[in-house]
């Protein structure tokens, strides 16, 4: 694996300031258009939009070389002054400083867009607030917030299972050294404020289950990990270990925390899948 295989897929929300009703009906097409060329030119993709007179719904494909704080933030400052040079908008409209970013993945896409292409319906005809959707998607996905400021923060649950392999698939890394690599591995992933759900593989390849920050970008992750996880390794047996390096490349698709057991359970029967 040379070269990166990603499909990192986010369910994103967010709110105008205070939840106004600034976003006429008239002006959701050409805004989610402008939206969609915003986040192409950072190199992601729209694949469906949604939401209502107080809030956007967007299904997006994120790059790996950005993070989704970074990229939201470009592209809520980017909206925000097209949106104010219509002439119909209030002058100063403004969009919530926080928003909702949950990981999904292929298997999700139907049930995701679904919800999406519902939104103007349910808060329509069931009279649902966005604080009540917000705060109903924030206690299925199990994350917890303050009651009293959840709509000016940022939440997120960006799970990625990352896979990649040693150079040209040399089977050097054997059960007792993977015990430790994947200590360390470990280590690098906290130190980047990231959480491991599990971790495994043989010995020539290393899954990874992980929760990655919004701030932070999967490439910089995957780096990160590749590089101490080497430089441990030659601490480790510098005569074995001296010209150790990683495949270039990785494979990274994000979960939906609904699928989390799921993939936690394919990692850990890694060796017994090897074994077949």
């Amino acid at each position: 694996m040379s070269h990166h295989q990603v499909n990192q897929l986010i369910h994103v929300m967010w709110s105008t300031l205070d939840q106004k009703y600034l976003i006429p009906k008239s002006i959701n097409d050409e805004l989610h258009a402008y939206v969609s060329t915003v986040i192409k030119s950072k190199n992601g993709r729209v694949l469906l939009t949604g939401g209502s007179n107080d809030h956007i719904h967007l299904l997006i494909v994120l790059s790996p070389e950005i993070s989704l704080s970074e990229l939201l933030s470009h592209v809520k400052a980017c909206s925000s002054k097209w949106i104010k040079s219509r002439e119909s908008i209030d002058p100063e409209f403004s969009w919530q400083k926080g928003y909702l970013g949950i990981s999904t993945q292929e298997s999700r896409m139907d049930s995701v867009c679904s919800y999406i292409r519902e939104d103007e319906k349910r808060h329509q005809f069931k009279k649902q607030s966005y604080t009540e959707e917000l705060r109903s998607i924030l206690e299925h996905q199990n994350i917890k917030y303050d009651e009293n400021y959840f709509l000016q923060n940022s939440f997120t649950n960006i799970l990625v299972h990352a896979v990649w392999s040693t150079h040209n698939r040399t089977p050097s890394l054997n059960e007792s050294v993977r015990n430790n690599l994947y200590s360390q591995i470990n280590n690098a992933v906290s130190g980047f404020r990231g959480i491991v759900h599990e971790i495994g593989g043989v010995e020539d390849h290393v899954h990874l289950l992980m929760e990655i920050p919004k701030d932070q970008t999967l490439s910089d992750a995957m780096r990160t990990i590749k590089t101490v996880s080497t430089h441990w390794l030659k601490l480790y047996d510098d005569s074995k270990y001296r010209n150790f390096e990683w495949q270039t490349g990785f494979g990274g698709f994000t979960v939906s925390l609904s699928h989390l057991e799921t993939v936690k359970n394919y990692i850990q029967k890694q060796e017994e899948h090897h074994r077949r």
